[in-house]
């Protein structure tokens, strides 16, 4: 028997609906062009959280959204990150946390005596930041100060900062 492309054909609702193989596969092959040529971001909106240095030199997190909103993204981000939220204060906009650097732990190197001394327990440097939330209508800023309220301008702030912004994106 010759092959034959047969093309299904309905008339549901004077809606008519083809089923032409050759048809969807010419069709796939176009999405998946256009999403390439896109960069695969097809179903991506544009960011929603971005990371600006202030004229001080130290970061800010602008968040798209209103304060109330920017709050309860940043509490989730918190969480998800890993840090420990050790008090929270909604009317000032503050959330006190804990943040352990990995990469400070990881500088420190260990002598072949220190690997012996088992029964030293070396506690991960633990340092407490407050991280504000602050309204700037339309939008709202996040800002990591250190534990007495002046603006923290390591590199750690920006690392946490940007550890929100990939959450919050």
């Amino acid at each position: 028997m010759v092959g034959l492309a047969v093309a299904a054909l309905a008339d549901v609702g004077g809606v008519r609906f083809g089923l032409d193989p050759a048809a969807v596969d010419r069709r796939r092959d176009v999405g998946h062009a256009e999403a390439d040529r896109q960069g695969g971001q097809a179903a991506a909106g544009p960011e929603r959280a971005r990371l600006e240095k202030e004229a001080t030199g130290s970061y800010q997190l602008v968040v798209d959204d209103g304060f109330d909103r920017a709050w309860r993204r940043v509490g989730l981000a918190l969480d998800r990150v890993g840090f420990t939220v050790v008090d929270r204060d909604r009317s000032k906009g503050t959330y006190f946390v804990r943040y352990a650097d990995p990469e400070n732990d990881a500088k420190k190197d260990k002598g072949f005596l220190d690997k012996l001394m088992f029964w030293k327990t070396d506690a991960p440097n633990v340092e407490q930041y407050r991280i504000t939330v602050a309204e700037a209508t339309p939008r709202s800023l996040v800002t990591v100060q250190d534990p007495n309220g002046a603006p923290d301008k390591s590199a750690t702030s920006e690392k946490i900062l940007s550890l929100l912004r990939d959450q919050l994106k």
